[in-house]
């Protein structure tokens, strides 16, 4: 059987078992409150996957803005598949060809520097958009990450009946330790080690 992506529908239908024997709650407003909460669970799920992806882009006069759903850099590979180089704000009055460096903030967005007007290949980790209809897909590659984030703190705010709220959490960081140990065998180790006498 082809794997499928579970869309917000299936993610508060997964919070209805856990939450109420199966049953969607069938007012407006507890459906909205469970929405936020999936969302802010399906955040706080990105954040620790670092969920990366690409886009083409060209500075013009040396700077392009950077996608809305930016949050941090992870390589600028140009048109010859050269990687380059991030520099602080501050050092681009010396900045040299093969270095960039990023202006902005959360508010204003945030743009790519560079001295020379080239096309990029960024890859950067990005915070995906809210889910709002109910066809909208949940990028998590395990929703019932989501859904256990979203039922522990529904149970906190209701003060834990069931006292399961911190099982829920505990949930939630297991199945991601699993994607991103799964990851981490299918790509190898992010990072660099250090060998003895070498």
């Amino acid at each position: 059987m082809a794997f499928t992506v579970k869309t917000l529908a299936d993610l508060k239908q997964s919070l209805a078992d856990r939450h109420d024997a199966g049953v969607l709650p069938t007012d407006s407003a507890t459906l909205a409150y469970w929405i936020r909460l999936l969302n802010r669970a399906k955040d706080y799920c990105a954040d620790r996957l670092q969920l990366t992806k690409s886009t083409s882009l060209t500075t013009v006069s040396g700077t392009i803005a950077l996608p809305d759903d930016f949050v941090l850099v992870n390589a600028v590979v140009d048109s010859n598949d050269l990687t380059w180089t991030l520099i602080t704000k501050e050092k681009a009055d010396t900045a040299v060809a093969g270095q960039y460096w990023i202006t902005g903030d959360q508010d204003n967005r945030f743009s790519l520097n560079t001295t020379t007007d080239q096309d990029f290949t960024v890859y950067y980790t990005y915070r995906p958009g809210d889910m709002s209809a109910d066809a909208d897909e949940c990028v998590i590659p395990d929703s019932e990450a989501v859904v256990a984030r979203a039922y522990g703190m529904l149970r906190m705010a209701e003060f834990d009946p069931a006292e399961d709220a911190d099982k829920a959490i505990f949930e939630c960081d297991r199945r991601l330790d699993e994607i991103i140990s799964q990851r981490n065998i299918n790509d190898g180790e992010q990072g660099m080690t250090l060998q003895e006498n070498a």
